[in-house]
């Protein structure tokens, strides 16, 4: 993996030792987060009976699966996200370079990091609940026969516009829940394979741990360490100051990350069919500007189809068949099959 994102993460002082001597960091279950609308995707259904089901099958996804996060920003300088996450400023902020790629799946770029099975997720800010289909609500299996999370994953990368100066970016352990890296005590999950990334410890303004006693800690585990494999990472730790002139929280190792960028490096081929997927579901659910526009989705499934993105048709077959459009449904469904026989 070539791309290193700079991650800090937020705890309480008392739980910094348990890091240090464990490697143990508690994950948050998404339906425990501190906003209740955290993983509530709206639903598009053409009938009372379907709505109904749609609703249970979201309340029962979102109250009995354990969806893993951790919760990073790319911010260190704030002043409200210490006052919130880091125990008004009497907590600790963990500082991570966690390694990243990507790999182009179904019409988006999915971020794997250090384990494949751990996604990256860049948490989007908007005003609009996620819409699922019918069809993304029902379980499938990747071409390994793994479950494939990707529909239900979508609501986890999204949040309120409330909550935007969090700056957010999430770690996504839910592929590990059978993973030995993952500690299950008293309904809580912890995992304990991302210590090594650790390049910095903040400690928060009236935070009571010293700096000495931290670093006197990892030095003892540093030492235990000698003549074996190092898993222990170099740490810096330091305690976090408010600038002279400015409201903010300023470091003198450490500072704000830049964004995570985009534009990966993909195919031209890739590229188009990400630009008319994305225009594709805008005019199919409608957002803030649009209104939905079915004639106009079709135009953009359809060239999304063409430059071989091929579970384009099957969303497109359902438009058409709305529509009225059925020789066209049953040219699409030919040209499905003759595809499928030749892979």
């Amino acid at each position: 993996m070539g791309k290193i994102l700079r991650l800090y993460h937020y705890i309480k002082a008392e739980y910094l030792t348990e890091f240090l001597l464990e490697g143990k960091l508690k994950l948050t279950d998404i339906s425990r987060t501190n906003d209740p609308a955290e993983y509530l995707p709206t639903h598009l259904s053409e009938s009372p009976a379907d709505y109904y089901m749609a609703k249970y099958v979201i309340e029962s996804v979102r109250r009995d699966t354990p969806f893993l996060i951790l919760s990073c920003s790319r911010l260190m300088s704030s002043l409200s996200i210490w006052g919130n996450y880091g125990d008004s400023h009497q907590g600790v902020c963990l500082v991570f370079d966690i390694p990243y790629d990507h790999v182009f799946k179904n019409g988006r770029v999915i971020y794997t990091t250090f384990d494949s099975d751990i996604r990256l997720l860049k948490v989007v800010y908007n005003i609009h609940r996620v819409f699922l289909r019918s069809q993304d609500l029902g379980w499938s299996k990747d071409k390994s026969g793994k479950p494939s999370w990707d529909k239900l994953y979508t609501p986890l990368a999204y949040k309120g516009r409330d909550w935007w100066y969090e700056n957010e970016y999430r770690l996504d352990f839910t592929n590990q829940l059978s993973s030995p890296e993952i500690e299950v005590n008293d309904g809580l999950y912890f995992c304990r394979n991302i210590r090594k990334y650790c390049v910095g410890i903040l400690l928060g303004i009236n935070c009571k741990l010293q700096k000495k006693y931290v670093e006197k800690i990892i030095s003892q585990e540093k030492q235990k360490q000698m003549g074996s494999q190092p898993t222990f990472p170099s740490i810096v730790v330091e305690r976090v100051k408010i600038h002279k002139k400015l409201f903010k929280i300023v470091s003198d190792n450490f500072c704000d990350s830049m964004p995570m960028k985009s534009d990966v490096a993909l195919s031209e081929k890739d590229v188009k069919v990400r630009e008319n997927m994305s225009l594709a579901e805008i005019y199919h659910y409608g957002n803030e500007r649009i209104d939905p526009d079915v004639d106009m989705a079709i135009k953009y499934y359809e060239r999304a189809a063409n430059e071989g993105y091929i579970e384009a048709i099957d969303v497109l077959c359902e438009l058409l068949e709305e529509t009225g459009r059925v020789e066209e449904v049953a040219q699409w469904k030919r040209r499905l099959e003759s595809t499928s026989s030749d892979s």
